[in-house]
């Protein structure tokens, strides 16, 4: 049991399990070692979950992801003492949460003659460049021109890189056979 507590305290929640397991092997009738499983099953779910999106927060601009995250978050901030581990995962998560939602400056290239549009946004017309302030995540743009064939370009914004500028022109002729 001290060696189960001692694992908690360092918020190593999968010795711990291991630990507790240790115990139920040797007697399975302890209460305390089945709560130990419990609890430190719950803390290590709630640690990868943390982790996931600490680890690849590019997931974040999924609407359905951020909403999750914020639950998880939720959860992590309603436990009663926290650790260290923890209170840097939800510092982490935080950070990551603002920068999700946080638009950056991207800029768009033509020939003036090709009729952009973004995908689930709208149609942005001819142009030479356009900027636009777009949040982290993936996008498709689609290019189209009489007598050229559709152009696709999907494209994805990370919070922390720099981006340069994305070109989509229609070029190649259809020809009729």
């Amino acid at each position: 049991f001290e060696q189960a507590q001692e694992r908690i305290k360092q918020e190593d929640w999968s010795k711990a399990l291991d630990k507790y397991n240790e115990i139920l092997l040797l007697d399975k009738s302890l209460l305390q070692a089945k709560i130990g499983i419990l609890k430190s099953t719950a803390r290590l779910t709630l640690s990868d979950q943390l982790n996931n999106y600490i680890d690849y927060p590019e997931r974040l601009s999924n609407k359905n992801v951020y909403q999750q995250a914020l639950f998880t978050k939720q959860d992590a901030m309603n436990i009663q003492h926290p650790g260290g581990k923890l209170l840097l995962q939800i510092e982490s998560i935080n950070q990551l949460m603002v920068k999700a939602k946080t638009p950056l400056l991207v800029t768009i290239e033509s020939d003036n003659q090709t009729t952009v549009t973004l995908y689930r946004s709208g149609q942005l017309g001819k142009f030479l460049a356009k900027e636009l302030s777009l949040t982290p995540g993936e996008y498709t743009l689609v290019g189209s021109r009489d007598g050229f064939r559709d152009v696709r370009q999907a494209f994805i914004l990370y919070a922390d890189k720099s981006h340069p500028a994305i070109v989509i022109k229609c070029s190649e002729r259809v020809t009729r056979g």
